[in-house]
């Protein structure tokens, strides 16, 4: 498992997406922010394995020539719903709106 660091964040596993079939993962997060003493700390780590695992089973022809850009749209979306954790200071995950979103994919 590879790591990488930046001063607030950390991406775990494989960050690259191609052609290849991804074993699958344990379900779970796809990123959590960072908590001590109850109190949301402004760190983050995202699990990549689990979002190539998330998203690579929907891609079919020509997105497979777009995977740096679709896959760097899902980290996005993952590391802006983190945010909305540490900037809000909140934890967990609603069942409803942007806290809540769910992964959907469109053509």
């Amino acid at each position: 498992m590879r790591s990488s660091q930046n001063s607030w964040w950390c991406a775990q596993g494989d960050c690259r997406l191609d052609a290849r079939q991804i074993r699958r993962t344990d379900s779970g997060p796809l990123a959590f922010a960072h908590a001590s003493e109850g109190h949301i700390l402004p760190f983050m780590e995202v699990l990549c394995d689990r979002v190539r695992a998330t998203i690579r089973p929907v891609l079919w022809g020509d997105q497979f020539r777009r995977t740096d850009e679709l896959f760097g749209r899902a980290l996005a979306r993952v590391m802006a719903h983190e945010l909305y954790h540490i900037l809000g200071r909140r934890a967990g995950t609603a069942t409803q709106g942007l806290p809540g979103t769910r992964c959907r994919v469109r053509s």
